[in-house]
């Protein structure tokens, strides 16, 4: 193919051509595009490339430009890891099908739900709920798996890693466009980025900035150059934009300066001021459900914002991005979630139009901004689906919708782990407002009750509920709570053992391993009248006698026949601290010593003569370690004690 008949170099090309003929005004049409077409066959290499088709066990090689030709042609949709499917009229999908089934019965089911809700029958929503979250989210998510799996029927790894890459992508597209569009926080890597920006946002301009914001508003070629050095990494070569800037009239210069700075645009523009003056104060607890009034003001402020804020291009470096830059309007990610701080535009309204300080003007402001964000991450997730060939009708399948509105919320370092207080859901407002805690450990089967409820307390008290949050207080209720785990243990208590399931030795690939087979074994060793019998809950605790000798105490006082047990059943010992027989191969508790033991639910106490060898500074330990995301999400510093043990201090992190 020669390059001329080629779609990807006429596309790249015109791209090219638009940047010359603003910054070489002076050089002729034709010569500039004889120079472009030297400079691309001179330096233009189409490597091999290795198509696979999975399911008709084919390969072939191609040239790079011809894949991208027939990319561009309109041809299969591309996703994550470079896999390719055909549009999907072109055949028939069981797959799809399937999952179009599934998704459109769980959507149902939780309209449904929000009815149900809205009616007062809570027994019909939650089972709705359960419908919708428990079986029709799990089953359609479950293919992702079973793709995944050598074993099952659908397994095809390419795919299943389809879906995690496209998921990726999704995600991280979506976190830089708000990054851009709410803070302008995307910076450009080189001069040549910048030339590339500033030729787009002229090509794509299709209106006149200059009658829409305030003649004060208007940009010099100084103040532009200050901003445009401020928005590029790496400024070698910079005199090239200096040149490009001298060129451009006062209209290339606002339409340049506005774009991605919604702020700066909308204290310039007062028929955008309008919009807002005419919907501020009005209630707006739903973003999914505005009045005309609203509607009709809020559609023409987007269609302001989508003319001259919104930059329609897709960010190509995302994935390391999201990874290294920080973030100013992300609070955190979720696997399909952007989690967005709407402070600064809360900020914005209430300092420039009168705002009650009420729960419900609160709410109403923001949905102001959740309205037109929502327009918003529409139009850009259009722009992604456009570039990977998704057909119009398929495109509104990938999106975002407004769920949570939370009037606090605390992130943590580790992904997945969050808590927030929330005001709103799809909505509806929740009044109180409720706790909302995601992946935290405390929430965790295998963690005390009252682990959880005192660091609920926590959260909720010292954190979420607090205008002012004083990492001393915060510092004192987790030395109370060291202080009580001590007591409780020092009682015999059993708050503070750890929930666990016991199931048969059957079950585990290597038995002797699992903390909680061993505690049961001696359990019913030492009580046999009580035994436990696996699969059972149980309370495991922890010991610290891990040698013979640490158990002599017993003897003397009066527990002869514990410590028979023990020598015997755990460390296999004789009387004469002979050691006869090794154990099992399979199951050899000696190397563990008497450092765990089980007792049933219905136990209350942990019997006396136990009491001594209560592990307490790792039961401490263990309980305070589920607090320590907490703590170090307000800044306290983590102490490593050894490889797997972490304690906290009252060392800020700034």
């Amino acid at each position: 193919m020669e390059n001329k008949d080629s779609i990807f170099i006429n596309e790249y090309k015109e791209q090219i051509m638009n940047g010359l003929r603003l910054s070489k005004p002076d050089i002729d049409e034709d010569e500039l595009s004889r120079q472009v077409d030297v400079i691309i066959d001179e330096r233009l290499e189409s490597p091999d490339a290795i198509f696979s088709n999975d399911y008709k066990q084919k390969e072939g090689k191609f040239k790079l430009l011809d894949l991208l030709d027939n990319f561009m042609k309109k041809g299969d949709i591309l996703t994550g890891f470079g896999v390719f499917y055909k549009q999907h009229d072109e055949t028939n999908n069981l797959i799809t099908s399937m999952l179009d089934y599934l998704l459109s019965e769980r959507n149902d089911a939780k309209q449904r739900m929000f009815e149900a809700k809205k009616d007062g029958n809570e027994e019909l929503a939650k089972a709705l709920d359960r419908l919708q979250g428990s079986v029709l989210k799990l089953l359609a998510n479950s293919y992702y798996g079973a793709s995944g799996m050598p074993t099952s029927q659908f397994y095809n790894n390419r795919v299943a890693a389809s879906v995690t890459y496209t998921g990726v992508q999704i995600i991280t597209h979506s976190m830089l466009s708000f990054e851009r569009f709410l803070s302008n926080n995307i910076k450009l890597n080189n001069v040549s980025e910048m030339l590339q920006f500033m030729t787009d946002v002229i090509i794509d301009s299709e209106f006149i900035i200059s009658e829409i914001i305030r003649e004060d508003s208007f940009i010099d070629e100084d103040e532009l150059l200050v901003y445009l050095e401020g928005m590029v990494k790496d400024t070698e070569g910079f005199e090239e934009v200096r040149n490009l800037v001298s060129l451009l009239n006062q209209e290339q210069r606002n339409v340049i300066y506005y774009k991605n700075q919604i702020y700066k645009f909308l204290d310039a523009c007062d028929m955008a001021m309008n919009c807002l003056s005419n919907v501020v104060g009005t209630e707006f607890l739903d973003a999914g459900d505005a009045n005309e009034e609203i509607s009709t003001n809020l559609d023409l402020l987007w269609d302001l914002l989508e003319e001259f804020v919104y930059h329609d291009h897709s960010i190509y470096d995302r994935y390391e991005r999201a990874i290294k830059d920080k973030r100013e309007s992300i609070l955190t990610v979720d696997t399909d979630s952007n989690f967005i701080y709407m402070n600064p535009f809360y900020e914005f309204i209430s300092e420039r139009f009168e705002v009650e300080d009420t729960k419900e003007d609160t709410i109403s402001v923001v949905n102001i901004g959740v309205y037109f964000l929502t327009h918003f991450i529409e139009a850009s997730l259009k722009r992604l689906t456009e570039n990977c060939n998704l057909s119009e009708e398929k495109q509104p399948i990938i999106n975002m919708k407004n769920e949570y509105l939370y009037e606090k919320f605390m992130s943590t370092e580790n992904k997945k782990q969050y808590v927030g207080r929330l005001l709103s859901r799809e909505g509806v407002m929740l009044d109180p407002p409720i706790t909302d805690m995601k992946g935290l450990s405390i929430k965790k089967s295998n963690v005390s009750k009252r682990v959880e409820e005192v660091l609920t307390k926590v959260i909720e008290d010292e954190i979420l509920g607090s205008d002012d949050i004083s990492l001393s207080r915060v510092l004192k209720e987790f030395k109370a709570f060291e202080a009580e785990v001590n007591e409780s243990l020092a009682k015999g208590e059993m708050t503070f053992t750890t929930p666990f399931k016991v199931n048969p030795s059957s079950n585990y690939a290597f038995p002797d391993r699992m903390a909680q087979l061993r505690g049961t074994i001696i359990h019913n060793e030492l009580f046999p009248n009580d035994p436990i019998a696996p699969p059972e809950k149980i309370n495991l605790l922890k010991l610290n006698a891990g040698n013979p000798e640490d158990l002599k105490d017993l003897l003397e006082n009066g527990h002869e026949e514990e410590y028979k047990i023990l020598m015997k059943e755990v460390f296999h010992l004789d009387e004469n601290g002979i050691k006869p027989f090794p154990g099992e191969p399979s199951f050899d508790v000696s190397r563990f010593g008497f450092t765990t033991i089980a007792f049933p639910k219905n136990v209350d106490n942990i019997p006396e003569w136990i009491r001594p060898y209560i592990a307490v500074n790792e039961i401490v330990g263990d309980n305070i370690r589920h607090g320590l995301i907490i703590l170090k999400s307000l800044g306290f510093k983590e102490l490593k004690l050894t490889d797997q043990k972490t304690y906290y201090s009252n060392i800020i992190d700034f």
